[in-house]
């Protein structure tokens, strides 16, 4: 599963550096891609936001469709296990053992205030507009670890991209796979905990792992949004590089 994951990503990788360095051709009128030292010089001639991921992102809206937001379902949270020290973000608690396996409500599991158990989380289900509560602060548990399993449905493999919003530190896995994991210590955002993933046709697994610190304030929300099938944006893909390219050496 994981390769098949992996392949995925490295073929969105190709089509959106394709389809990108097409945009470079044609704004800097030249007949060689675009080199990251002459990017400023690009960016001036586009009138465009002077980084590479601005780029990108403009080149992006250029030839995929507009996505669509993929509503998450059947969310289940699971904890608090430990976090003292910070050790939780470390410490591989049972859910990591196999990411992608189904919910078992029945088993529990020790956590740091006795035996714990997957339960169903009604509000993280659907569409957020922002984080909501796992918790009521009243009965949150300091210097803990939280999981939160849920999972999204589309009808064919597609290309998508998720972000996270919470209180605390996150790692994310799809479908068992480790998408994101802060490089630095600090709390996610709707930037920071953010991927391309591939997704593929019927049910995908998510699993958030959620580190918190002394804050009482514990908050989530995933999102995913959909860019569609990929054998669509392929198709869409090679016809705009093709004129672009076409364009750029006339």
């Amino acid at each position: 599963m994981e390769k098949d994951f992996s392949k995925g990503r490295r073929d969105f990788l190709e089509l959106s550096v394709g389809a990108t360095t097409g945009l470079f051709l044609k704004a800097g009128k030249t007949k060689k891609p675009a080199r990251a030292d002459s990017f400023q010089a690009t960016a001036k001639a586009t009138n465009d936001n002077p980084t590479l991921h601005g780029q990108f992102m403009r080149a992006l809206a250029q030839v995929w469709p507009q996505p669509q937001s993929v509503s998450v379902e059947n969310s289940y949270l699971l904890g608090p296990f430990e976090n003292s020290d910070d050790i939780g973000w470390t410490t591989a608690y049972p859910p990591e053992a196999d990411p992608a396996a189904a919910i078992d409500t029945g088993k529990t599991y020790p956590g740091k205030k006795g035996n714990v158990h997957w339960r169903r989380q009604p509000s993280l289900d659907g569409i957020p507009a922002a984080p909501v509560k796992i918790v009521e602060p009243a009965d949150a548990v300091a210097s803990s670890v939280t999981y939160c399993a849920a999972e999204v449905q589309v009808s064919a493999p597609t290309a998508a991209l998720f972000s996270v919003q919470c209180s605390g530190l996150v790692k994310v896995w799809v479908n068992g796979a480790l998408v994101n994991s802060a490089a630095v210590y600090e709390q996610a955002n709707a930037d920071g905990a953010t991927g391309w993933i591939a997704l593929k046709g019927g049910a995908n697994r998510i699993l958030v792992k959620m580190a918190f610190g002394r804050s009482q304030d514990q908050k989530l929300a995933v999102q995913v949004k959909s860019y569609g099938p990929w054998i669509k944006l392929s198709k869409r893909c090679a016809a705009w590089a093709k004129a672009r390219t076409t364009r750029a050496l006339v």
